[in-house]
């Protein structure tokens, strides 16, 4: 058991600093000022998280792509805080670690937006009831079998919108080891 906290934790960390490969595609200087410029505004990411889902840490409800500081006070001072320059963004991405899930955040004009949620042990729960090292049928019971396949990371997305939010579970066998909320992607 303790291995798969290990793989899901690695895993969790390869998908979160993916974003971070080289963007060198051939482009000049100025193509890239250009496409940082059309990225999606705090503003917009937000309004695309608004149907999807929300994990729920005591009376607290937390959306994808909604500012941190609304969240801030509600959850305490983190275990654990890192930050460091954003690769894809202009400022920092930050990571809180509370207890038994960690928030990573991306800015965006000058403010901190909730990028996703990992959840680290089994003490934590999604809205819907399901928490890590319970079994792919459980996933379902609370999901259904509308999830997406992508390359083993089984993908929820609200209302079939996949420019939205997402839930992931990566599962060993039948036994969920992963459990992530991520923001919609930021083009």
């Amino acid at each position: 058991m303790k291995n798969f906290k290990v793989l899901a934790l690695l895993l969790a960390c390869v998908m979160s600093f993916a974003a971070c490969g080289s963007a060198d595609d051939g482009k000049s200087g100025d193509d890239v000022s250009e496409q940082s410029s059309s990225k999606t505004t705090g503003a917009e990411a937000q309004e695309k998280e608004e149907a999807g889902f929300v994990f729920v840490y005591g009376d607290t409800e937390i959306q994808m792509g909604h500012l941190m500081s609304e969240y801030l006070d509600a959850l305490g001072e983190p275990i654990k805080y890192f930050e460091s320059a954003s690769c894809a963004f202009d400022g920092l991405d930050k990571m809180y670690s509370y207890n038994s899930f960690q928030i990573t955040t991306y800015p965006v004009d000058d403010k901190d937006y909730v990028g996703s949620i990992l959840f680290l042990d089994d003490m934590v729960e999604t809205k819907e009831g399901v928490s890590l090292f319970e079994t792919k049928a459980d996933m379902i019971a609370a999901y259904g079998e509308n999830y997406v396949d992508e390359n083993g990371v089984l993908v929820y997305y609200p209302e079939g919108n996949t420019e939205g939010m997402k839930l992931c579970f990566i599962l060993s066998g039948d036994e969920i080891v992963s459990i992530e909320y991520q923001a919609a992607a930021l083009e």
